[in-house]
């Protein structure tokens, strides 16, 4: 019950399924930015990055949008309405690319990484985790599998496998994860490793190089979360 009514409960409607836009099914994550661009995956006949605001939606996966691609469920939009994403093309090969999406200007995407089973090119990966982060640095986060272990890059260039330059951290095959980027080249992870749950913040200028936040190993918690933000600046993780 309110006293004072206001338009504090408002909401805009970003898409609906069964509306003019078509969409048959919507995924559950999606990202919003500081102007209230929101993007998510939807589905008509086929699966696509939208961006919308309330006002106005558009679909931004241009050329790569096919009935044997997807999209990893989780992906982000940074302020300047780029958009990090990982896609799947499905064949004899499977495929699966992290890249940048510019909502304002939608055509090519600008490919960061790529994975190939079978290995197509020693510079791919075996694969890529199907979630990205994205700072105002346009600079991605992305997981890329190497036999045994999942390293964490963050770039806003190609990154092939094996590349030193832009490698943040590295976990084993037996440890879920997830990361999310900030600007300034840092990146905040959150992992779970067997019994074991952690909250590290990294520093690209130093491989492996961290300041622990968190830790179950410690006693100081009995559980923590293993999705962790960051804010823009880096300066405060939740």
């Amino acid at each position: 019950y309110r006293l004072c009514l206001s338009t504090f409960y408002d909401f805009d409607i970003i898409a609906q399924t069964g509306s003019s836009a078509g969409l048959t099914s919507i995924e559950q994550s999606a990202s919003i930015n500081d102007v209230g661009r929101v993007a998510f995956l939807g589905t008509t006949s086929t699966q696509d990055i939208y961006v919308g605001d309330g006002s106005s939606l558009a679909g931004i996966g241009e050329s790569l949008v096919s009935a044997s691609r997807t999209f990893g469920r989780e992906l982000q939009i940074n302020n300047n309405n780029q958009v990090a994403a990982v896609d799947i093309l499905v064949g004899s090969t499977v495929f699966r690319s992290a890249r940048i999406y510019d909502a304002d200007s939608p055509g090519s995407p600008a490919r960061i990484a790529r994975g190939s089973s079978p290995l197509v090119s020693s510079d791919d990966f075996d694969s890529i985790g199907g979630f990205t982060s994205i700072n105002d640095d346009n600079q991605v986060a992305f997981a890329g599998l190497q036999s045994t272990v999942w390293d964490i890059h963050l770039s806003d260039s190609l990154v092939n496998r094996g590349d030193f330059f832009s490698n943040v951290a590295t976990f084993s095959t037996g440890t879920f994860f997830r990361q999310m980027a900030a600007d300034g080249d840092r990146v905040v992870t959150g992992t779970r490793d067997w019994a074991t749950k952690r909250i590290s913040l990294y520093d690209i200028t130093g491989k492996d190089a961290y300041m622990a936040i968190a830790s179950t190993a410690s006693g100081d918690w009995l559980d923590l979360g293993v999705r962790p933000g960051i804010s823009d600046d880096g300066d405060i993780v939740t």
